[in-house]
Order: C-alpha cells, then sequence, then structure tokens
C-alpha cells in the first residue's frame, strides 16, 4: 500500500484523553486527511531515511468515541523503494 511506508515506528510522545470507561472491545482509528504534509513526510523518509509525523487517534468501544490519542511519532528505514 503506498500509505504504509516500509520503516519503524518510534512513538516518542503522546498524551491520552480519556473521555468515557472502556468497558468492552476498543478499537482505534486514525485519519490522516492532510495530502501535503504526507508528501513531505515521505519525501523526507526517502532522502533521509528518517522523518516525524503528528497524529490523532480516536479509541472506539461499542460505537462510542471513548478517548482521543494525540502522539508524535519519528519512522526510520534502511531501504525505501517508491
Amino acid at each position: 500500500d503506498a500509505h504504509q511506508p516500509p520503516c519503524q515506528i518510534i512513538i516518542q510522545h503522546n498524551t491520552m484523553d480519556y473521555l468515557h470507561p472502556i468497558t468492552a472491545t476498543m478499537t482505534a482509528e486514525c485519519h490522516f486527511n492532510n495530502d501535503m504534509l504526507w508528501s513531505r513526510f515521505l519525501r523526507t523518509l526517502e532522502r533521509h531515511h528518517r522523518a516525524r509525523i503528528t497524529l490523532h487517534a480516536d479509541v472506539l468501544s461499542e460505537g462510542r468515541n471513548c478517548a482521543g490519542f494525540d502522539g508524535g511519532s519519528s519512522c526510520t528505514s534502511t531501504s525505501f523503494a517508491v
């Protein structure tokens, strides 16, 4: 998939805001809709074999948004092919 570069992901910092108790199975959804920032991230990863990005994810349980995750991540790669 073109949206999944071959790299190791390291979460460097994060915050988690809990809105409701999570009492059942949970899932996390991350929607990143900024094509310009994603392209810059991929170009940086290709050129320097490392890049950083900040993402937000919603944690859902039983159809309810129970938590929000914000984190800054770095990715490192020893090989990269577009």
